[in-house]
């Protein structure tokens, strides 16, 4: 389950509202457990595919044990937070006379084009968006990711005036462990850190912080550490090229933490890096989507970011980093070299982003828009 759904449902139960998550177990994360308390799971499973006919059965299957759970429940809103799912929850919707909240956390229509050839994409779009817009209509509500020039609320807009943008923001009332942020203090002494955190992956620039790495390792002693799980295929060329270049003192690979934890590690760091690469849908996104920059933030880290499109807008507009051309290593190294030979600076970049983070962008904000959207449901019933 994303934190943007672990998010806006525990802020539902917080609100008074009764939630109950059907999920969909494939395998992959058995042990998932509710992020509140109050929270009931119910996990209907089925075997993981990856092949198209044996996903269609899996996914029918999937609805049968979804229909068998429901036809008895009674409920007054079903979110919805796949576009898979979403007509089979308008239909249940109007059987059960419940409202139907629709959540958009991607752009489908971008990221499904795709998986077709070149020629064929933009007719799939078309397509996809095609189908998604009568469905659209009859949703009573949306909340959506952000997106560049806010294209994305545009469309929605055209189809559905109630419509909600959520910032992918963190909680302000969130501290790290002072014991172990002291232990990791010790662990790290005299050394500057670095952090890159979240998905591993060539796409947001896992190499071209090696290779910026390499090219600053000799000025300092520096620890970059990767603080997630590798998400695609790179990690093979991550480690040949540390081993290559005698990078193993320098890089430390640390697994998925809680959100707490990972805090923890911030709060030691000199630096963020959020080095997204300019190829899929990154020149979509906007201020509202880069988890990490606000995450950085929160820890009053400066930032290293792209300055292409409207992602690193965030820093941009606050002036709490450098943005750079982050498919060039000298650059990134370039920028790497700046905050770290200059502390006080780089200090000032980490305040600024921090006070934006407590004014603007954090969850408690966020929250605030969600359960408007909620409210005009009951006022609607009314």
């Amino acid at each position: 389950m994303s934190v943007r759904i672990e998010n806006e449902t525990a802020a539902l139960v917080e609100a008074g509202y009764k939630v109950k998550i059907y999920r969909w177990d494939r395998g992959k994360f058995p042990g998932l457990k509710p992020c509140h308390p109050d929270i009931e799971v119910k996990a209907i499973k089925t075997k993981a595919t990856k092949k198209i006919l044996p996903f269609i059965f899996t996914f029918l299957k999937f609805l049968s044990g979804l229909l068998s759970e429901l036809k008895d429940e009674e409920f007054d809103i079903i979110l919805c937070t796949h576009p898979f799912l979403l007509l089979f929850c308008l239909i249940m919707g109007k059987a059960k006379s419940a409202k139907v909240v629709y959540d958009v956390k991607e752009y489908y229509s971008f990221n499904w084009s795709r998986i077709f050839p070149p020629s064929l994409q933009g007719l799939a779009r078309i397509v996809i968006e095609s189908l998604e817009n009568e469905m659209i209509k009859r949703v009573d509500a949306l909340t959506i990711v952000d997106s560049r020039g806010d294209f994305l609320e545009k469309r929605y807009r055209k189809f559905n005036d109630n419509v909600k943008v959520l910032y992918n923001v963190p909680e302000l009332h969130v501290e790290p462990s002072e014991q172990k942020v002291e232990e990791l203090r010790e662990e790290y002494k005299n050394k500057k850190v670095l952090v890159f955190v979240g998905g591993i992956v060539k796409q947001i620039g896992v190499i071209k912080a090696l290779e910026a790495l390499e090219r600053v390792r000799e000025k300092f002693d520096i620890k970059l550490l990767f603080i997630g799980r590798f998400r695609d295929r790179s990690r093979k060329e991550c480690l040949e090229f540390i081993q290559q270049n005698k990078l193993e003192d320098n890089v430390e690979f640390v697994s998925w933490l809680p959100y707490v934890e990972l805090l923890c590690y911030l709060e030691v760091a000199d630096g963020g890096m959020a080095l997204y690469q300019p190829v899929g849908t990154h020149k979509f996104l906007s201020k509202g989507n880069g988890r990490k920059f606000s995450t950085y933030m929160q820890a009053s880290l400066p930032i290293v970011g792209p300055e292409f499109g409207e992602i690193g807008q965030m820093v941009r507009e606050e002036k709490c980093g450098i943005l750079v051309d982050t498919t060039d290593p000298e650059e990134i190294a370039k920028a790497i070299t700046f905050l770290l030979e200059h502390p006080e600076e780089a200090r000032a970049l980490g305040k600024r982003g921090r006070k934006a983070v407590e004014e603007k962008y954090n969850w408690e904000i966020e929250k605030r828009k969600l359960l408007q959207a909620y409210e005009s449901l009951e006022s609607d019933t009314d």
